[in-house]
């Protein structure tokens, strides 16, 4: 359930990364007298660079979440047990 809700929220991040960057390029090129073709690309590649920098985010998040929980275990290792001795 939790990775069904992880990959929800992940998808949406990712929807509104790229379209927040694209609104953001496009207020601004909006102005400029450049070509409608050169506006469309410069959208495009800002939509392309905010889900990859989204994309890059989760990645590093969900791998030190995996390292987080790799490290910490429920397991108690006899070498170390205190109360080996009593």
């Amino acid at each position: 359930m939790s990775d069904g809700l992880v990959t929800i929220g992940s998808n949406i991040g990712l929807g509104i990364s790229a379209g927040g960057t694209a609104a953001a390029v496009a207020s601004v090129v909006k102005g400029t007298p450049i070509s409608p073709i050169q506006k469309v690309g410069a959208l495009l590649v800002s939509s392309a660079v905010g889900a990859s920098i989204h994309v890059c985010a989760i990645a590093i998040n969900r791998g030190r979440r995996n390292n987080d929980e790799s490290t910490t275990s429920d397991i108690t290792s006899s070498k170390y047990d205190a109360m080996k001795d009593y």
